[in-house]
């Protein structure tokens, strides 16, 4: 897989010699020549602890070996930026080192030294940054222990006192340095120096690792009047996979006379390149500081970056499809049989051009085409490098085909049990290549069978069978289910049975009889004493009518081809007679009084309908006060449940009258003792009672409640009182009667 980030790649590049120096360079060294101003393992600061396990030295050692118990990797090789490059450079090595033959005198450290065990070297620059602030201190430098292991100082003048740079201010982190690496220190503490010194600090730790600090190329700069800027890609890539192809453009700008890229090992060309613009492409795996410098043939500024380059290999696409050869409108199952590469997968995109659906994101999509031809199918596997893609050209084949038409016959329909029959395809379109016959016979002793034609297919229990076929070819498939197909007669003769929904009917009536007879082909009844056309009939469940009373035999033959079946019960029916039942004569009544009916039967039980205005409705006897004309029915039944009605009509006479007696006397005899409002038809009353005092003495509002000639529980003595009547009729007519009454004792 080839990645590109970036701008295309320019067709020439201009080299040019850089030496990595500072922006605005004030002071510099490369340990080069006599370094007459270096003052090694200094005692300034190496404390009272310090035994001579290890040391600083200057040289071009980058050798490893093995010293005593210790083994010593070699010095990792200085990146092209380092001018020159893999010379005399500043480090720690251990005295076990130096005193082996031949020397090992790298950058290492003998982890055997006592914990806290320090070494100093100083620097005089030689150079004032009096009135003057930005000022930086940069160089190249390695060191795998922790930030502890390393410290850097500055001082004003040989008795300034010295001030150890802070560790945050660095561009890049003094520990852990593995490979060469650039820093710059941004702080303030070289700002308004008059004699600028600088020192270098290794404390020892047994826990520490290889390599020891190790430095080079050192300067001290002032502000730039030009700026290195990186403007492409944006934002710069710090993880590049190898292979990977990036342009990176600088920041033009006239008074920039050069300029140069440094890429440290990284490259799989020259590792520095001039130009505003570099071409790069990823190579070995590994961690790397990229360089641009700029320069206006007076100062110079240079901006630098950390890069990881990782192996990435691409995922290998792989699909599978099937079939890859359908009929239109046929489903495709795809699948994704993709490798990952050396990242996992974090997503998938196909695409099916004429398929439904075109895309999908599934790992095992189902598509469907509509159109015959030839179609491609595109995957694209995007992991944590990149995306991939493959196109399988043609990898679809639609083909316009007739699905087939199930259908079937058998050598026979109706068995005995244990016969065996033979099935036949009819299914069309079945002749190509690929077709398949997946047949069903529940219930056989053979339940399935994928033959075309199935022989020898047996059955042992009476009764209905299903029979289905799928038939199947690489256009489609149909299927057929008959129900019933097969039948799997008892072959035995009939068993001849019936049974009735009532032994006993009233005379006249009719009644249904159902046949529960077994294996018949065909039935025959006999209704003895029954209605003329129902005596005989070939019916599965006849009704039959009878008009005399009595008791009849009932018969039924039952026949098929391997016999014949009679049943014949005796005095099965009983029809019985209805009773006699006679109602009196129709009555007349005034509304709101009540008639007294009665009805004479042979039987015992008597039902009045309908339930209306009714005292009784299973008495003989009844009393009656409809407010419409009502005919009544009583219906008269026996101990056989047969039932006869007879009906009287009454008719209501809606005429209205009230009137009060003259007279009362309320002697106890039961004859005319108490006093009532007399009259029909009235729903509503006030009835009051005076003495001549014209005081009330009794009051009513129902015609059931009379005066018993009392007052407040006290008798009254004979003598004349007044009355009024206030009434209301039952349609609405309202009346007043008044007059004088006797009580009479």
């Amino acid at each position: 897989m080839t990645r590109t980030i970036g701008l295309s790649i320019l067709a020439c590049l201009f080299l040019i010699a850089f030496s990595p120096v500072a922006k605005g360079q004030l002071w510099s060294t490369d340990f080069e020549g006599t370094n007459v101003n270096v003052s090694l393992n200094n005692g300034a600061l190496t404390g009272a602890a310090g035994a001579g396990d290890n040391l600083w030295v200057i040289n071009s050692a980058y050798a490893g070996g093995t010293a005593g118990p210790l083994t010593v990797p070699p010095t990792p090789a200085q990146p092209a930026a380092i001018v020159p490059n893999s010379q005399n450079y500043l480090h720690i090595t251990s005295a076990l080192g130096q005193a082996q033959t031949p020397p090992i005198e790298n950058a290492h450290f003998n982890p055997a030294a006592p914990v806290g065990e320090s070494y100093f070297t100083e620097i005089q620059t030689g150079i004032s940054t009096i009135g003057q602030t930005g000022i930086e201190l940069n160089f190249w430098m390695l060191n795998g222990s922790s930030a502890n292991e390393a410290e850097v100082y500055v001082k004003d003048g040989p008795t300034g006192t010295w001030v150890q740079l802070n560790n945050a201010n660095f561009t890049q982190s003094l520990a852990g340095q593995n490979n060469w690496m650039f820093t710059t220190y941004t702080g303030n503490a070289l700002n308004n120096l008059n004699d600028v010194y600088v020192g270098f600090r290794f404390i020892s730790d047994p826990g520490g690792s290889q390599p020891s600090f190790a430095l080079d190329n050192i300067s001290i700069t002032q502000p730039a009047s030009v700026q290195a800027v990186v403007t492409s890609p944006n934002p710069l890539p710090t993880s590049l996979c190898q292979g990977d192809q990036v342009t990176f453009q600088a920041q033009t700008d006239p008074s920039i006379g050069a300029y140069q890229w440094n890429f440290n090992g990284a490259n799989t060309g020259p590792q520095s390149l001039n130009g505003s613009t570099a071409n790069f492409t990823a190579g070995t795996p590994g961690n790397y500081t990229f360089e641009l410098i700029v320069t206006d043939g007076v100062s110079q500024d240079n901006y630098t970056w950390n890069v990881t380059v990782n192996p990435c290999n691409p995922p290998n696409i792989m699909i599978n499809a099937n079939p890859t050869t359908v009929c239109e409108g046929a489903n495709v199952t795809f699948q994704n049989n993709t490798q990952p590469g050396s990242a996992p997968i974090t997503n998938v995109q196909w695409s099916f051009p004429g398929g439904t659906p075109t895309t999908s994101t599934s790992n095992n999509p189902l598509v469907s085409y509509s159109t015959p031809g030839f179609y491609d199918v595109i995957l694209q596997v995007t992991d944590t490098n990149g995306t991939t893609a493959d196109t399988f050209l043609n990898y679809i084949e639609v083909v316009s085909c007739p699905p087939p038409v199930a259908d079937f016959d058998a050598s026979a329909r109706k068995i005995c049990p244990g016969d065996c029959i033979s099935f036949v395809d009819q299914s069309t379109n079945m002749s190509g290549a690929g077709s398949t016959w997946n047949w069903s016979f529940p219930g056989s002793d053979s339940a399935t069978s994928t033959a075309q034609n199935p022989q020898n297919i047996c059955y042992q229990t009476p009764g209905l069978y299903t029979v289905s076929l799928e038939a199947s070819n690489i256009n489609g498939t149909d299927s057929k289910s008959i129900a019933g197909f097969i039948e799997v007669d008892s072959c035995l003769a009939p068993e001849a049975r019936f049974s009735v929904e009532a032994d006993s009917i009233c005379v006249g009536n009719c009644i249904q009889f159902r046949s529960t007879s077994r294996r018949e082909d065909s039935l025959t009844w006999t209704f003895f004493g029954a209605d003329a056309p129902y005596q005989n009939s070939i019916e599965q469940n006849p009704i039959v009518c009878y008009s005399d009373t009595g008791t009849f035999n009932v018969q039924i033959r039952a026949d098929n081809e391997y016999g014949t079946d009679v049943a014949l019960e005796t005095q099965r029916i009983s029809v019985k007679s209805y009773p006699e039942v006679v109602a009196s004569p129709d009555q007349e009544v005034l509304i709101g009084r009540s008639v007294r009916l009665e009805a004479f039967g042979t039987a015992n039980n008597f039902m009045w309908t309908p339930d209306y205005e009714i005292d009784c409705t299973d008495c003989r006897q009844v009393r009656v006060s409809p407010k419409e004309n009502t005919i009544y029915y009583v219906t008269n039944t026996n101990s056989n449940g047969c039932s006869s009605t007879d009906s009287i009509r009454v008719l209501v006479r809606k005429e209205y009258y009230a009137g009060v007696p003259d007279a009362f006397s309320p002697n106890g005899d039961g004859q005319n003792d108490e006093l009532r409002v007399r009259g029909n038809g009235i729903t509503d009353m006030q009835f009051y009672v005076y003495n001549r005092y014209g005081e009330l003495v009794f009051e009513s509002y129902t015609q059931d409640r009379g005066w018993d000639g009392t007052f407040r529980g006290t008798k009254l003595d004979p003598g004349v009182f007044a009355y009024m009547v206030r009434l209301t009729y039952i349609n609405g007519y309202q009346e007043i009667l008044k007059g004088d009454v006797t009580l009479v004792r």
